[in-house]
């Protein structure tokens, strides 16, 4: 897909970064954050210390054994021990921050199309662009340059030397056995989206408020499905048309429209080359007999 990363394009005043929250959000995002590591930091020590060099920095229990100079028996018993006690705080913290799952109109599917740079600005931008999957409508979401930076890493399957905070929530998550069903992004408030991450474990099934940009990382990582609210997408989403034009030169062309799915109204208009898709001038010659 050949899109503009300009502002002064198609994109929609409503599409700001994510993260623009207000500061009780941010305090309430902190505290969630400190919850989930006091969970790790309030594991006895042996557990807490197995937990953090498995799934944190991803050594092998037989590593792990050396490391902390016991047997592996004794470092299956301990990680089998962590699970089970973080299952249960993290299970009881999720259920304190659970929503209701909203059963209205079908979410549509997307997909993460790509992550864009907008360098046009100063500092420069992030955006994560989602393709409907089956359709011709895209949602665009700008988010922080971390975030934007580990999509980008996850989407191109770049392994870092260590795990990132994506990398080691996907592993906490696998760790107690509970499973990332899918993440919705179920409402555009005040300029900004809001979306819900869908996990399911023993104590049944739970939508957890979360940042889009946050809740697409853990999606993309643990290979869940991403959803969009229809009335999200009516509002914000854009509709990209592509047709395929021959000009008396025989050139063939594709000719891609962008417009806006709340109006219809046509934001940009450029020529593709069928073959690679990348912007082409068209006609030259007849464009400049026309001036």
């Amino acid at each position: 897909m050949a899109l503009s990363t300009s502002t002064s394009g198609y994109y929609p005043a409503r599409d700001l970064p994510d993260e623009d929250v207000s500061p009780e959000e941010r305090a309430q995002m902190a505290d969630l954050r400190a919850r989930v590591q006091c969970a790790v930091a309030d594991l006895p020590r042996g557990q807490r210390a197995a937990i953090v060099l498995f799934y944190l920095y991803g050594l092998t229990q037989a590593e792990v054994a050396a490391h902390l100079g016991i047997e592996v028996s004794a470092v299956k018993t301990r990680l089998h021990k962590a699970r089970e006690t973080l299952r249960q705080s993290l299970w009881e913290l999720w259920e304190e921050q659970d929503m209701t799952i909203e059963a209205e109109a079908p979410l549509v599917e997307m997909r993460v199309e790509s992550v864009r740079e907008n360098t046009e600005q100063e500092p420069a931008r992030h955006v994560i662009v989602l393709e409907e999957v089956g359709g011709p409508r895209y949602l665009l979401i700008w988010v922080g340059q971390f975030e934007a930076e580990a999509l980008d890493n996850a989407l191109r399957k770049v392994e870092t030397a260590r795990p990132i905070t994506f990398t080691f929530m996907a592993n906490v998550l696998q760790a107690v056995d509970v499973r990332l069903r899918e993440v919705h992004v179920n409402r555009l408030t005040d300029d900004v989206f809001y979306a819900v991450a869908v996990v399911e474990g023993a104590g049944g099934v739970k939508a957890v408020d979360a940042r889009p940009s946050d809740a697409i990382n853990l999606a993309l990582l643990a290979g869940s499905p991403i959803r969009v609210a229809p009335a999200v997408l009516d509002a914000a989403a854009i509709v990209v048309e592509k047709q395929t034009t021959r000009y008396e030169n025989g050139q063939e062309v594709i000719e891609q429209t962008i417009r806006q799915a709340a109006t219809g109204e046509e934001t940009e208009r450029s020529h593709l080359d069928p073959e690679t898709l990348k912007p082409i001038r068209v006609l030259f010659r007849q464009e400049r007999g026309a001036e």
